[in-house]
C-alpha cells in the first residue's frame, strides 16, 4: 500500500533543543564528522524479539484509514541495522553535531493488530529495507516489502505479505536466517501461547521458507509446540561452528495448563540439518526475558549471547566457548554480568567509541522514571562494564522501553532512539563529538508503541525509524516510517 503522512509538528513536550544529555565518557575514534554516511548495511541474521504484553486476541478486521498525522520533532536520521558493531565517534566541540530538522510519518500498515516486534532488513535481496512486524492478536507474522517484490523501493510504496497464515501463532517475536541453504532469508517466530487457548498454554515456535517470489506462499515448518512456555524474545546465531543458524530463545514468568508456574530463562536449540534439537538450557535463573542479541563480545570470531531479564535486573552475556574454526555441537557457555539495573528493558549493542570492543545501550526503570544508558567494557570484558547515563527523564513506568542504534545524522557517530509505551513516546539522542547526548522527542502522542527499529529505508544515505503499536486504539493499531528531514 501506499505510505500516506507530511511534515510533523514540533510537539510542545520536545525536550528543549539546546538539552545535553548524558555524562559521555568514550574515547576518541578519528572519525571524519563531515564523511559521506555510506550506502546502508544489511540487518543482519539476528534479531531482538518484541514487547511481551499477550493480552485478549482479537480478530485482524478490515483495512482501516490512516488516521491523522502524529506530532514530531527535529530529530537526526535513523540507521540501518546489524546485529553487530556499528562505527564510532570522535571528540571535539560540546554542541558541534547538527540533528536533523525533522522527521515526516508515514503510515506503512493499520490493518495488523497487537505489534510485538519490528525489524528493518533486506529480506528479498534487492538492496532496500524491508519491515518485518510480529503481530500477537491478528495472530502471524506480516512482511512489507519496499517497492514491492524484485524492485528497489525508496518508501513510498509496500507489498503487504503474512508469512504466517493469519490466526495460526500468537507471535511474541521473530528472527531471520536461511534455514535451507538455499541463500533466500527465512523467518523463525515464536507464539507466546496457543492460538485459542488461555494464556496457559505451551509456546509454539516455527520456522517459514522464503518462496521463490517474496510475495508468494511462504511454507511453515514447526520446530516445536509443547514443553516450553512463556516464550519472549528470540535471536539467531551460529553456536555451534557449523555454519548452520541455531536459535535462541528467552521466557517469561507464566503457568502451565495446570496452573503450576513455569517459564523464565534462556534455552537454545541447535540446528541438525533441517530439523532443531529439544530446548538446551543456558541459564534458568534470567527472569521476565526481554531481549536477545548474538554477536562477538570477546573478539574471538565466536557467537557469543547477550540478554536481558526485567525480572533478574540484568543484562548478561555468555561467553561461547568454542574456539575459532571449531564444531562444538554442546558449548557450555559461561554468564557473565553487563549490568545490574532495574527492570531492564530493551537494548542494543554498537561501536560507540575508538576502541574494537561493542558497547551497550539499553532503556531501564531508574527507580524514578524511565532511563538509558550505555555500558562500556573495560580491558576485561567478563567484568561488569562502566556506566554513562544517555537520558534519565524518559517519563512514567517504563515497560517497555526498546532501543536502536545507527547514526541519525550522517556524521560518523552512533546515535541512539528510543520508545517507551508507558509515556506514548519515541525520543532520539544525537552523539556529540565533545561526549554526552543531544535529546530530541519525535513524538509524545503515539499510544501503544511498542518498538522501534532504525534503518536507511529511502536511500538518502540517512537512516530513519520505524516503529510499531499495540493497542494504539481497541481495533487499530499501526506500523510506521519515521523519514528523516536533514
Amino acid at each position: 500500500m501506499a505510505c500516506s503522512g507530511g511534515p510533523v509538528e514540533t510537539p510542545s513536550t520536545l525536550v528543549d533543543a539546546g538539552d545535553v544529555v548524558g555524562d559521555g565518557g568514550f574515547a576518541d575514534s578519528g572519525v571524519d564528522p563531515n564523511r559521506d554516511a555510506g550506502p546502508a548495511r544489511d540487518a543482519g541474521p539476528v534479531r531482538d524479539a518484541g514487547p511481551r504484553d499477550a493480552g485478549p486476541v482479537r480478530d485482524g478486521g478490515p483495512e482501516r484509514d490512516g488516521g491523522p498525522e502524529r506530532d514530531g520533532g527535529p530529530v537526526p536520521d535513523g540507521g540501518d541495522r546489524d546485529g553487530g558493531p556499528r562505527d564510532g565517534g570522535r571528540d571535539g566541540g560540546a554542541m558541534d553535531a547538527t540533528p536533523p530538522s525533522g522527521f515526516v510519518d508515514s503510515l506503512i500498515d493499520d490493518t495488523g493488530l497487537g505489534g510485538t516486534d519490528l525489524d528493518l532488513i533486506d529480506i528479498d535481496g534487492d538492496t532496500d529495507l524491508d519491515v518485518v512486524v510480529s503481530l500477537a492478536e491478528t495472530q502471524t507474522v506480516r512482511l512489507h516489502v519496499n517497492g514491492g517484490p524484485g524492485v528497489v523501493g525508496d518508501g513510498s510504496t509496500w507489498t503487504s505479505v503474512d508469512v504466517a497464515p493469519v490466526g495460526s501463532i500468537v507471535a511474541s517475536g521473530h528472527a531471520t536466517a536461511d534455514f535451507n541453504g538455499d541463500t533466500r532469508l527465512d523467518v523463525v517466530a515464536i507464539g507466546a501461547y496457543a492460538v485459542g487457548a488461555p494464556f496457559m498454554s505451551a509456546s509454539r515456535i516455527a520456522w517459514y521458507a522464503q518462496p521463490a517470489t517474496v510475495n508468494g506462499v511462504w511454507t511453515e515448518n514447526l520446530v516445536l509446540d509443547a514443553g516450553i512456555y512463556g516464550l519472549s524474545a528470540i535471536a539467531v546465531g551460529d553456536l555451534t561452528g557449523n555454519g548452520l543458524p541455531d536459535l535462541i530463545v528467552g521466557a517469561e514468568p507464566t503457568n502451565d495448563e495446570n496452573g503450576m508456574a513455569t517459564g523464565d530463562g534462556i534455552f537454545w536449540l541447535r540446528n541438525e540439518g533441517g530439523t532443531f534439537s529439544a530446548p538446551i538450557f543456558i541459564d534458568l535463573t534470567l527472569s521476565a526475558v526481554i531481549q536477545i542479541r548474538v554477536a562477538d563480545i570477546d573478539r574471538d570470531g565466536v557467537d557469543d549471547i547477550v540478554a536481558s531479564g526485567l525480572g533478574s535486573n540484568r543484562v548478561v552475556w555468555y561467553e561461547n566457548p568454542r574456539a575459532v574454526g571449531a564444531v562444538d555441537t554442546n558449548p557450555i557457555f559461561a554468564a557473565h554480568d553487563i549490568a545490574t539495573i532495574t527492570e531492564a528493558n530493551g537494548f542494543d549493542l554498537g561501536q560507540l567509541d575508538a576502541d574494537a570492543d561493542l558497547e551497550l545501550v539499553v532503556g531501564h526503570d531508574d527507580g524514578a522514571q524511565g532511563a538509558i544508558a550505555a555500558y562500556d567494557p573495560g580491558a576485561d570484558v567478563t567484568l561488569p562494564w562502566t556506566r554513562s547515563d544517555v537520558d534519565t527523564t524518559l517519563g512514567g513506568p517504563t515497560q517497555p522501553i526498546r532501543v536502536s542504534i545507527g547514526d541519525f545524522n550522517g556524521d560518523g557517530l552512533m546515535d541512539v532512539a528510543a520508545s517507551s509505551r508507558s509515556a506514548s513516546t519515541l525520543r532520539v539522542y544525537t552523539r556529540l563529538f565533545g561526549g554526552g547526548w543531544f535529546a530530541q522527542t519525535v513524538t509524545s502522542q503515539l499510544t501503544g508503541l511498542l518498538d522501534v527499529d532504525t534503518g536507511d529505508i529511502d536511500g538518502d544515505g540517512l537512516d530513519d525509524l520505524s516503529t510499531v503499536t499495540r493497542d494504539l486504539a481497541p481495533t487499530r493499531d499501526e506500523t510506521t516510517w519515521w523519514r528523516t528531514q536533514p
